[in-house]
């Protein structure tokens, strides 16, 4: 087994196979896109067809660890600190990120909710004796939410605005899904008024508000930890225009087009996100 490292909401980290305090023996759920088959009857279609999807569902990951310790009491200890690490986000109703290398190299995360159903089994423990350490088999089940994994590394592109012109912002994303993005607007001189953004689906965002210097504007466009804001912390949320949809960088290499909303907008645009993947990889 690789590495793999649980980071909580508090943004504390922990890795499960740093084969001290403790070392994975399996994981399973990484590979396949978990979902359903989705059947659609066309009877007014000549001839008559029927279309088949996939409807993706949350993905359940599986881990069974080996907690260590020098003494039965540091092997209880450590599985005690593990529980505190998933108790910050059961208590906060919050969720963490799972990150895994897999064998062939491949480094990706995804979201996940604090361990599902009972309390993490205990399958079976040892004592530590003069010549063997003690240990604890521990099994846990993740939910991830977004059944997709995220790339370790942010892509960004970048582009301005110039007056009410349509700019296109070119955006390469290698992954096979499309990524939520984030997107940061800087004004320079002036200001951005009602910015537009559209993506390669047509999907558009618009605001009704305007953006002046010193401040700058930050959409964190991901549904699972959405959130628009200036950089005092003013929500803009509520400032949308209706029919406003989440936009996202399609995969492969396409655009997505900012426009200002009168004449002497200007503003500096980045656009960034973590590529998505259907299966670890």
């Amino acid at each position: 087994m690789n590495d793999c490292w649980h980071t909580n909401s508090a943004g504390a980290t922990v890795n499960l196979n740093d084969r001290t305090r403790y070392s994975l023996r399996d994981i399973t759920g990484l590979f396949h896109l978990p979902g359903s088959a989705i059947l659609t009857d066309v009877p007014l279609k000549t001839p008559s067809a029927i279309y088949q999807g996939q409807n993706p569902s949350m993905r359940t990951v599986d881990l069974v660890l080996t907690v260590h310790g020098r003494t039965t009491e540091d092997a209880f200890s450590n599985m005690r600190l593990l529980y505190a690490h998933f108790w910050v986000d059961a208590r906060d109703d919050e969720m963490g990120t799972l990150r895994y290398i897999a064998m062939n190299g491949v480094d990706r995360w995804t979201y996940v909710t604090p361990p599902q159903g009972d309390d993490p089994m205990l399958d079976q423990w040892w004592i530590a004796r003069p010549l063997a350490r003690a240990g604890i088999e521990l099994s846990i089940r993740l939910i991830a939410p977004d059944p997709t994994w995220y790339a370790p590394t942010a892509v960004s592109s970048f582009g301005a605005f110039v007056g009410v012109a349509a700019i296109p912002v070119w955006c390469t994303n290698p992954g096979d899904c499309a990524a939520w993005v984030t997107v940061n607007i800087d004004p320079v001189a002036t200001q951005t008024t009602t910015p537009l953004m559209v993506d390669d689906y047509g999907h558009s965002l618009q605001f009704t508000g305007t953006v002046t210097p010193p401040r700058d504007l930050t959409c964190v466009l991901n549904p699972l930890n959405l959130s628009i804001a200036l950089d005092d912390g003013t929500n803009w949320l509520g400032l949308r225009y209706s029919g406003s949809r989440l936009i996202q960088a399609r995969p492969g290499a396409h655009n997505i087009t900012f426009t200002g909303g009168a004449a002497g907008d200007d503003g500096m645009i980045t656009v960034s996100f973590y590529p998505r993947y259907s299966s670890h990889g």
